[in-house]
């Protein structure tokens, strides 16, 4: 059966609500369309909606979208006054994945882990002495000299510029820092929990 409803990929009778990148810009999101009960993170579990029940909800969506292209042009030069001001970096990015709920939920050990990760990618190193002195005086972990790589665009970073970090942190903080790194970089670039 093809089904063609607007902003619905049918996907064998599991319908989502996919937006393109317009709507994405007027804070659309795309999403499962599924009844509750709801996981810990907050998505629904439950039964697939139905074709009617999807019919619906496209029209609706269309509604909310052409609604919203209405006042579009004040909230966009506020989105691309916002993004002109400072260009995203890798750290920024990783801190919204890091403060995100789909971290947030795991484990405390699992966090932890991440949280040691995402320190060696975004802090220079330290001696455990340095550290000491640092935590003695009250010196916030966000003063630490930076990375280079914590102040580069994420779209900057390609497959040459990680093999030189991953080597270098190989250098420096030795075998098992790198991996844990890039594990915790590669998940915050794209959106995903790795294992």
């Amino acid at each position: 059966m093809t089904v063609q409803l607007r902003y619905i990929k049918w996907r064998e009778g599991r319908p989502r609500l996919v937006n393109g990148p317009r709507e994405r810009m007027l804070g659309f999101t795309d999403r499962d369309l599924r009844h509750p009960p709801h996981d810990k993170k907050g998505r629904p579990v439950g039964r697939w909606f139905s074709y009617e029940e999807a019919a619906e909800v496209s029209r609706s969506h269309a509604a909310a979208i052409a609604e919203a292209r209405k006042g579009k042009g004040k909230r966009r030069r506020t989105v691309v006054a916002a993004a002109l001001a400072r260009p995203a970096t890798l750290e920024d990015l990783m801190r919204d994945w890091f403060s995100s709920e789909e971290v947030q939920a795991l484990a405390p050990a699992s966090i932890a882990s991440y949280r040691k990760a995402m320190r060696a990618v975004l802090y220079k190193p330290e001696s455990r002495e340095e550290a000491k002195t640092r935590r003695h005086d009250g010196t916030p972990e966000e003063d630490r000299p930076r990375e280079e790589i914590a102040s580069v665009p994420p779209k900057a970073i390609g497959a040459p510029e990680l093999r030189v970090f991953f080597n270098y942190l190989k250098a420096r903080r030795g075998p098992r820092e790198p991996e844990m790194a890039a594990r915790d970089q590669s998940a915050a670039r794209h959106g995903i929990r790795s294992s």
